[in-house]
């Protein structure tokens, strides 16, 4: 089961041990982690990165961490504000979401949870019971927030598609009926669209060096594991292996329809 964890802690400490815990439940096969970042929350509100250098990653490929990258960068960044932004920013949010496969609820969570002054885990892993992470979790003082990574479904696709055509259609109309300074505005809204598209590109790039990175970061797992695990991680690689290409195509196939959308 391949999911996403953000776990939250007073102080540093409590998520370096954290972190440790991670380390080891991957390295007895309980879990295979992809990806960890340590994020802090400061008076003021803002976001860091805890580790050197952000995202620590158990894979062998420069695409490993793309998953956790994007969720910290949610968590971080004006998420709320996407909700009454430009197309350009609600292009690029609809994308990172079907990107992670996870819905806004999560990430609003995972925020809300990051108050001042606490520190998070963030992480990318597969797993074959929850119990094993969230037990372990608890124990060190962590408070666990969890999905597990949805592929994208036509619904999803249809119901975002819809909303981002609306969203176009108003500024058009904001632009045929508004003042020259509004209009410009409404405009405005819409110049940041190619810079999203060529964001998108990269990303299809680094999505395959990331399916590629998973399936490296599970077999020098195997190669290591003890014997009572080899055949729950073989189960696991092979699963791996399918799913990443499955949804890979799915979100391609997705984001060439939202692309269509845009130019209709």
């Amino acid at each position: 089961m391949n999911i996403l964890l953000v776990v939250v802690f007073d102080n540093s400490s409590a998520a370096e041990a954290g972190t440790r815990v991670l380390h080891r439940l991957h390295d007895e096969g309980a879990i295979t982690l992809y990806a960890m970042d340590v994020i802090a929350k400061d008076a003021a509100g803002k976001v860091t990165s805890v580790e050197t250098p952000p995202v620590a990653l158990f894979g062998s490929g420069a695409g490993a961490g793309l998953a956790v990258g994007t969720l910290v960068g949610l968590i971080a960044g004006p998420f709320g504000a996407a909700i009454g932004a430009g197309v350009g920013t609600l292009l690029g949010a609809i994308h990172d979401f079907w990107l992670l496969g996870v819905d806004d609820e999560f990430v609003a969570s995972a925020r809300t949870a990051l108050a001042p002054g606490k520190v998070a885990i963030v992480a990318e892993a597969d797993e074959a019971w929850a119990e094993s992470v969230n037990e372990h979790m608890t124990a060190v003082g962590g408070v666990v927030l969890r999905r597990t990574r949805r592929a994208v479904t036509e619904d999803h696709v249809e119901r975002d598609i819809a909303a981002f055509r609306q969203r176009i259609a108003n500024f058009e109309t904001d632009a045929q009926h508004a003042g020259a300074a509004l209009a410009a505005d409404a405009s405005h809204a819409m110049d940041d669209v190619e810079d999203v598209l060529a964001h998108v590109g990269r990303n299809a790039g680094r999505m395959k060096l990331d399916a590629d990175a998973k399936v490296g970061t599970l077999t020098a797992q195997l190669a290591t594991a003890k014997e009572g695990a080899r055949a729950d991680l073989e189960r696991r690689l092979a699963r791996v292996r399918d799913a990443v290409e499955e949804r890979n195509r799915k979100l391609a196939k997705a984001w060439q329809r939202m692309k269509d959308a845009l130019s209709a």
